[in-house]
């Protein structure tokens, strides 16, 4: 299993929020808010929801708030919604939801968030996390995770290490993939020796990821320490069967600069040769050729 971030330098899909599972029931700090929706059908609503049958769930929800006036409902009938990749139904009704009393209701903004970066709606996603963490007194390790992912997108990496470093604080196991975020935005932030000791801790934490030691081993490139990163880049190629082109990459750049031209060389073509290439990196690579007897 990989949890790759693949290229430190860039930021990539595996970064992206991964949408809250949707459940029925409410988290630790919304319960109060579902007082009044006892009875038959909720619990038959809710049924058809744990089983997957989310078009006949959010019916039975839109029935249920006919009947009640509760904007939990709506909440859940949004979520039902979600489900079926109705994403802007699920927006307008967990909106509503809020209009109708439930703007104090953790549930509902976590999910409207996630709705919301779903439509690539950067901006909302990233207030309704900062209305999470206001009405949860700063402990929803998941929304700080997600922040953190949201704020990197838009380039605020030291806002963004902060949010990591609470999921790390916050997670009985630290957060593996929040740890090596960490240490991907300390590296963006230009703090490289940060960036190394975060992802060290991450690649104990989960030794047989490659893509853990790629960039740990990027990160000692520029720190300035190449045996270590050397080392760490050999054992990605190890790890990943030799199915890691920028690791070869980076060990090209590193021979390169040490005038091992025909190591250097042998690293390009390896790379290239398994589709990591581009203009920058041809003539890179022709420069170091020329050099090779």
């Amino acid at each position: 299993m990989s949890l790759c971030l693949i290229v430190l330098l860039t930021l990539t899909p595996t970064q992206q929020p991964i949408p809250q599972i949707l459940n029925a029931t409410a988290g630790e700090y919304s319960l109060e808010f579902y007082e009044g929706l006892e009875g038959p059908l909720f619990e038959q609503a809710q049924q058809l929801y744990l089983e997957g049958r989310y078009e006949e769930a959010s019916g039975a929800f839109l029935r249920l708030y006919e009947t009640t006036s509760h904007p939990v409902a709506l909440f859940l009938a949004g979520n039902g919604l979600y489900k079926l990749d109705r994403v802007d139904q699920a927006i307008a009704h967990y909106k509503r939801a809020v209009g109708e009393g439930l703007q104090m209701m953790p549930d509902v903004h976590y999910n409207l968030a996630n709705a919301y970066y779903a439509r690539y709606m950067k901006v909302e996603a990233i207030a309704e996390f900062r209305e999470v963490l206001a009405l949860t007194g700063d402990t929803d390790a998941m929304a700080h995770y997600h922040l953190g992912i949201l704020l990197d997108g838009e380039g605020e990496h030291a806002e963004s290490i902060e949010h990591y470093r609470k999921t790390v604080e916050l997670t009985d196991d630290g957060e593996p993939m929040a740890r090596q975020h960490l240490g991907v935005a300390h590296f963006m932030n230009g703090a490289y020796e940060d960036s190394a000791r975060e992802l060290e801790i991450y690649i104990e934490m989960v030794p047989d990821d490659p893509g853990g030691y790629l960039n740990l081993g990027i990160a000692l490139r520029y720190v300035g320490k190449l045996n270590q990163a050397v080392e760490q880049l050999h054992r990605a190629l190890v790890e990943s069967d030799d199915q890691l082109p920028a690791a070869h990459y980076q060990l090209a750049l590193i021979h390169a600069g040490r005038k091992e031209h025909e190591l250097s060389m042998k690293h390009f073509e390896d790379a290239i040769r398994q589709g990591h290439t581009s203009p920058k990196i041809q003539q890179e690579y022709q420069a170091v050729k020329r050099k090779v007897p």
